[in-house]
């Protein structure tokens, strides 16, 4: 019952699909959340269906905590879909959130990166941090920025992600994949064998909690470049949320690893104009100026310097769009409609 949904979601161009039992079948498309069925979804036949997408060790993981995030390929006619499930209870019963991933790797000239996330990549030791609100398009980003390693250097690269969503091909780098409960059974763990495997950069899917934190920082230290994403609405924002996952009395010492070990991040939002979709960036590169707000504490005055960062490659939100119009990604009427949507 779940591939004619699947299949039409695909063929739309939709991001996600949303399945509720005793409940209408909804796609979001350009971040409009639509409803593409008339008739209620069955709830015994949608939770048999969406039952019969998982093993029975997530059976059990989603009957007992409720919830259940994971990872899926399925196929559709001749062709294969990569999924990312998300299965929770509710007063309704149960809904599942399917995001459909492309099989085709995006560039970051596609997503008209700025150049300096070529530059970035190329740093050997460090943090670099992709924020966004959900939806905001961090994964494809973040995929991108992994896409270009692979074509362009050679490098060992093992992510630790949960669940795993792209799935890469070894080129001109080595990649391995571990997920989380599939391939270890913690983040510590997972990070303390990727140190002893001889990587070069370290992939953390999300940064979504204190020890998470501490894993990025602690592979940073050792003299890896670690790559992750964390939800942020803007780059100065985002020392504020790392410091959030620690307590009061631990801020001081943490802002010191933070000025010494962030190498940049990576603020993005999507826009919708006329059906089509652009990513614009903020981005905060981390020199001696900014990594001296951070330990002090003077974060506030972070927005100012990337206003007028741009030698070290930062921008705001602002010059990104102003650099879209220059470049003409973007007509003079769609810059507009854009300035609008700031």
């Amino acid at each position: 019952m779940l591939t004619p949904l699947f299949q039409f979601t695909q063929k739309e161009q939709a991001s996600d699909l949303h399945l509720t039992t005793d409940r209408p079948a909804f796609m979001r498309k350009q971040g409009d959340l639509i409803q593409i069925t008339r008739e209620t979804i069955n709830h015994e036949k949608l939770i048999e269906a969406l039952y019969r997408m998982i093993s029975p060790d997530e059976i059990s993981a989603f009957e007992k905590q409720g919830s259940l995030d994971f990872a899926t390929s399925i196929s559709l006619q001749s062709q294969t879909l990569r999924l990312r499930g998300h299965y929770f209870k509710n007063t309704q019963g149960m809904t599942a959130v399917f995001r459909l991933i492309r099989d085709q790797k995006t560039t970051l000239d596609e997503i008209h990166a700025p150049a300096i996330f070529k530059k970035l990549i190329k740093q050997r030791n460090g943090l670099i941090l992709i924020t966004g609100a959900t939806g905001s398009g961090k994964s494809t980003t973040l995929s991108a920025l992994i896409h270009e390693i692979n074509q362009t250097q050679c490098r060992h690269i093992i992510t630790i992600e949960d669940p795993i969503e792209f799935i890469y091909q070894s080129e001109n780098s080595l990649i391995e994949q571990r997920e989380l409960s599939e391939h270890t059974s913690s983040f510590p763990l997972a990070l303390k064998d990727a140190l002893r495997a001889d990587p070069d950069i370290i992939v953390i899917g999300e940064l979504r909690d204190k020890e998470s934190v501490n894993l990025a920082l602690q592979a940073a230290e050792t003299g890896h470049l670690v790559i992750s994403t964390l939800h942020t609405s803007s780059a100065a924002k985002t020392i504020h949320r790392l410091l959030s996952f620690f307590p009061i009395n631990e801020h001081d010492q943490l802002r010191i690893q933070i000025a010494e070990l962030l190498n940049a991040t990576i603020a993005q939002s999507l826009i919708n104009i006329d059906t089509q979709r652009y990513a614009l960036f903020e981005v905060l590169t981390v020199n001696s100026a900014i990594a001296n707000l951070i330990r002090e504490h003077k974060i506030a005055q972070i927005e100012s310097n990337i206003q007028t960062g741009s030698t070290f490659g930062m921008q705001t939100f602002q010059q990104h769009l102003e650099f879209l119009k220059k470049s003409g990604i973007l007509s003079d009427l769609l810059a507009e409609k854009a300035q609008n949507l700031l």
